[in-house]
């Protein structure tokens, strides 16, 4: 009886993640209604395909390369350490909203992912890398 239980429950949870295209931003699944949008957190299955992709070049390095995978991540919780052209006129809380432009003149939405002191040249902020978004990996997959 436990395998069509997990069958079930599998099945529920292809569907689910089927209906949104991986977009878990104030869906209910299975009854739960997330408060945040968890795209950045369900991309973690996407990192783990990159070890074990690393692992399986069976090379003398593979086993660093998956360890740098493992450690700095690519393609879950995204962030970028920005330096800036003039100090900050204020202090930034973690989590707070922010936004610039790229090099090409794209506005970006992002939110502090460190705070950030008034006076601070240097700010960390956390983009979004979901379809549609940004298509940037960091970490070990630059």
């Amino acid at each position: 009886m436990t395998s069509y239980s997990s069958l079930a429950v599998a099945s529920l949870l292809a569907a689910a993640a089927s209906v949104g295209a991986r977009s878990l931003a104030a869906e209910k699944l299975l009854g739960y209604k997330f408060e945040h949008n968890m795209d950045d957190h369900a991309r973690i299955d996407l990192d783990q395909l990159a070890i074990e992709t690393a692992l399986g070049t069976k090379t003398s390095t593979s086993f660093d390369n998956a360890l740098t995978i493992y450690e700095s991540g690519g393609h879950s919780k995204s962030y970028a350490r920005l330096q800036l052209q003039s100090p900050l006129p204020t202090r930034v809380k973690k989590g707070s909203d922010v936004k610039g432009k790229t090099a090409g003149g794209l506005t970006i939405h992002a939110k502090a992912y460190e705070e950030a002191e008034e006076g601070d040249q240097v700010i960390e902020v956390q983009y979004p890398t979901d379809e549609g978004a940004l298509p940037c990996f960091v970490g070990a997959l630059k």
